[in-house]
């Protein structure tokens, strides 16, 4: 679903929902890391005189399954959201931006199995399904050679 509710303002709703299967030990089992259900939220605002915009995205991932481990019963990730946002000024043939990615600084704790030691039998790094690193803060510039007018 999308919307202009106002002049220069743009609003996105998106949900997709993932019915992805495979055989697992003879059984017929939801795909592993693979999240079924996902949403969005984004938006975007464009001043009149098209000098300032605004974004932001808040994308929510759901539950995935893990793989199975020797006498466990069936494992899912934490649902998670991941929030990104910039803000850019136009100046001539000049944008400059600010923005962070993550903001919700989630992060997936003992992402890697058995860390301190990555020769052994129990190192995995394998089932990452998640963000590792935390907050990130950018900034930025563009020069346009030739602006659309």
């Amino acid at each position: 679903w999308s919307s202009e509710p106002i002049r220069g303002l743009e609003v996105r709703l998106a949900y997709k929902m993932l019915d992805v299967k495979s055989l697992y030990g003879g059984r017929m089992q939801q795909q592993v890391m693979i999240p079924p259900h996902r949403g969005l939220i984004h938006m975007n605002y464009i001043s009149r005189n098209k000098r300032w915009e605004y974004s932001v995205t808040l994308s929510i991932f759901g539950a995935s399954r893990l793989p199975d481990i020797e006498n466990q019963t069936t494992r899912k990730s934490e649902m998670y959201p991941m929030l990104t946002s910039q803000l850019t000024h136009v100046y001539k043939r000049w944008d400059f931006y600010v923005g962070g990615e993550n903001i919700t600084n989630f992060k997936q704790r003992n992402a890697i199995i058995d860390p301190q030691n990555p020769f052994g039998t129990q190192f995995d790094a394998t089932e990452i399904w998640g963000p590792i690193m935390g907050i990130n803060v950018y900034a930025g510039f563009r020069y346009a050679i030739k602006r659309k007018k």
